[in-house]
């Protein structure tokens, strides 16, 4: 699990590869300064639609069983906001 008490720090980069997430919260997308969120390798299924909120310059999912097509999980971050608004 992502940790709640993060939500109080201005934080540019996170790292929370190989940590057995299996979900990514929705408030993460307040973490308006934060531009590299790294979670290769957990056992995330979905992401919250509150990522599109971020000017992510880099998001990190390889090796996690999300239900977004591979497609767009390859297209990058761009791909993938506009996948998770719909």
């Amino acid at each position: 699990e992502i940790p709640e008490s993060i939500r109080s720090l201005t934080v540019r980069e996170i790292d929370m590869a190989h940590n057995r997430i299996e979900t990514v919260p929705e408030w993460i997308g307040e973490l308006e300064g934060l531009e590299i969120l790294g979670l290769n390798n957990n056992s995330i299924r979905t992401l919250p639609k509150s990522l599109a909120n971020l000017d992510l310059s880099e998001l990190q999912v390889q090796n996690n069983p999300l239900t977004i097509p591979s497609t767009v999980q390859r297209g990058g971050v761009d791909t993938i906001r506009d996948y998770l608004l719909g």
